[in-house]
């Protein structure tokens, strides 16, 4: 996607990057800072973080899905999905499905 829709990918970023600034305070039992404020606060408990997000915000394509990569690492420990631990289950496409209860 970076190569072939950079505004889409740029916007994913963007969000992921949202999402990891939430959760450098969120996992620290903190509460969130107001959005203009967001980068500015990160640098007060997480120096590094903050760093990274500014470099991230001068970038584009591949260079800066490797920033967001980065940051995924250092604030939350990985940068890739969970592998899915069960087997999958066939679905039936004609099935019904339950009614909701109340």
């Amino acid at each position: 996607m970076i190569d072939t829709d950079p505004a889409a990918a740029q916007l994913l970023l963007a969000s992921a990057v949202s999402g990891i600034i939430a959760y450098a305070f969120s996992g620290r039992g903190q509460f969130q800072p107001r959005r203009k404020r967001a980068v500015a606060a990160l640098a007060e408990i997480d120096a590094e973080a903050s760093a990274l997000v500014q470099r991230w915000a001068t970038q584009s394509g591949r260079e800066a899905l490797a920033t967001v990569e980065e940051l995924a690492r250092r604030v939350l420990g990985v940068d890739t999905f969970f592998e899915w631990a069960t087997d999958s289950e066939p679905v039936d496409a004609g099935a019904t499905p339950p009614a909701p209860t109340a």
